[in-house]
């Protein structure tokens, strides 16, 4: 396990600035307002072959009512718990203030090594007038740093962590990698004659097929939890989960982060994401809700699979169909979960409409699995865990060179294409040539001829022979090149 630096202060003090520039990335949401930051988030860091965690936390305070600074504050007592060491962080432009003392006895309470910086100390020159009040708050040590401009941070990490072990250069590449991680689509480069080769679909499918397999036992299965705000997402995390990973409330816009959290499940390794609700683009006007939104479509971008939550008391919104429709685009997994069942009077009945009502408004969904829960009260909920796993392999599944050429020749077989300008449309030869999404190339004399209605017979004779639920297909039709002789 890794050493964990949690980031404790009151709001507005800029830890959500340090996190992101102690990890090197943006993770956090940053804005000049309190409360922006509610859930814990978080993040890998290394600092001269010194890998560790680090934890943003909310303030102790929030101005949106009383019940959000109670589980805020919940979720920073569960920080303090989490960590090895704690960065007590102060604003250095407001001066000492008596929360700031409240801060600091909490702390020491914990028995823990605290570290007091000083934020936005920008001119080291100001620096002495500006600490001399902190050191009243006891502790050996006072580090002006500016978190915005990286002033002093080197400093404060070399004394920070000085006691944590030293990895091999190899294992801090590792957590490099982690850190920068982005799924791609996975569809190889090929050139239209090098495609075509019979040399190329044994030994470079063979090859790459290992790449990729190796590439996914390394990384866990990133799944997103997406939806329309109060669908009941980060209730949902924190069931899958097991205890408040996240803070829930009755109020739209609760989460503002994309919360990422590691977990082991039966053996299996995930990445959890929690995503902020993404309402109607016309709808968001605040700029941290836009910055909320920006996340979610992120958090769909990187992950493997994608949960769509939707309100089993609301049925399908238009939202619904669009968040669904960039879960698509995007090439992911995709598992429906209808929440709320513990609501809905007339059960039965009730699943037939929904599922009526996804097929008919939904029709461009690729063959989801569709789960009824309820994440108040836990029914079927881990049925997620079981559906997300399924769903990534089928979206990560390929097929044999030889057999795919032997169903395409019974698709057509089966239907042949139309008749273009008087000729007769031949398809000469296919292979899959990416993964998440599936990807098939196939050769044929004329492309332009195949048109959309025969592409989904194609797509649809896939699935019944080979599945792929919840996994969309790509299909490109490419015309027949010379062979290098």
């Amino acid at each position: 396990m890794l050493p964990t630096v949690a980031i404790i202060g009151r709001t507005n003090v800029g830890k959500s600035t340090l996190f992101n520039r102690i990890t090197r990335t943006r993770r956090a949401i940053v804005a000049n307002e309190p409360g922006v930051t509610r859930d814990r988030m978080f993040g890998r860091a290394v600092h001269y072959d010194k890998p560790f965690y680090v934890i943003d936390t909310g303030g102790f305070e929030d101005p949106h009512g009383e019940f959000l600074k109670e589980a805020m504050l919940d979720q920073t007592e569960l920080g303090i718990q989490e960590a090895d060491v704690i960065v007590l962080l102060v604003d250095g432009m407001a001066g000492l203030i008596p929360a700031d003392r409240e801060v600091a006895v909490r702390l020491r309470r914990s028995g823990k090594p605290v570290f007091l910086a000083v934020n936005k100390i920008d001119q080291p020159r100001l620096a002495d007038a500006r600490l001399a009040e902190f050191y009243s708050l006891g502790f050996e040590k006072v580090y002006p740093i500016s978190a915005e401009h990286g002033v002093g941070v080197h400093d404060f990490l070399d004394d920070l962590t000085e006691p944590f072990p030293e990895v091999e250069r190899e294992e801090v590449d590792s957590h490099y990698e982690a850190v920068a991680y982005e799924i791609d689509d996975e569809e190889g480069e090929f050139g239209e004659e090098e495609f075509f080769e019979e040399e190329w679909q044994e030994k470079e499918a063979s090859a790459i097929e290992a790449q990729k397999q190796e590439e996914r036992n390394k990384h866990p299965l990133r799944v997103a939890i997406v939806g329309r705000p109060n669908v009941g997402k980060s209730s949902l995390v924190n069931r899958l989960l097991g205890y408040d990973r996240m803070v829930v409330a009755d109020i739209a816009g609760t989460t503002r982060d994309a919360v990422d959290t590691e977990v082991e499940y039966e053996g299996n390794k995930f990445v959890l994401v929690d995503t902020a609700g993404v309402r109607r683009k016309s709808r968001v006007s605040d700029r941290l809700e836009k910055f909320s939104v920006m996340k979610a479509f992120r958090a769909i971008e990187e992950c493997h699979v994608a949960v769509l939550v939707l309100d089993a008391t609301q049925g399908i919104h238009d939202q619904d169909a669009r968040i669904a429709g960039m879960i698509v685009k995007e090439g992911r997994g995709m598992v429906v979960v209808f929440n709320k069942w513990d609501l809905p009077e007339g059960r039965e009945q009730r699943i037939k409409e929904l599922t009526r009502e996804l097929h008919e408004k939904l029709k461009f969904l690729p063959d989801p699995p569709v789960v009824f829960i309820s994440a108040l009260t836990g029914q079927r909920a881990s049925k997620v865990w079981e559906l997300a796993q399924e769903v990534g392999a089928e979206n990560s599944k390929r097929i044999p060179t030889s057999e795919f050429n032997s169903l395409l020749m019974a698709a057509v077989e089966r239907h042949k294409p139309p008749i273009h300008m008087n000729r007769e449309v031949k398809f000469y030869f296919a292979a899959q040539v990416g993964v998440r999404p599936p990807t098939f190339a196939m050769q044929t004399n004329h492309p332009e001829a195949i048109h959309f209605s025969y592409a989904r017979f194609l797509e649809n004779f896939i699935r019944k022979n080979y599945g792929f639920q919840g996994a969309p297909i790509r299909l490109k039709f490419r015309k027949r090149g010379r062979r290098n002789r």
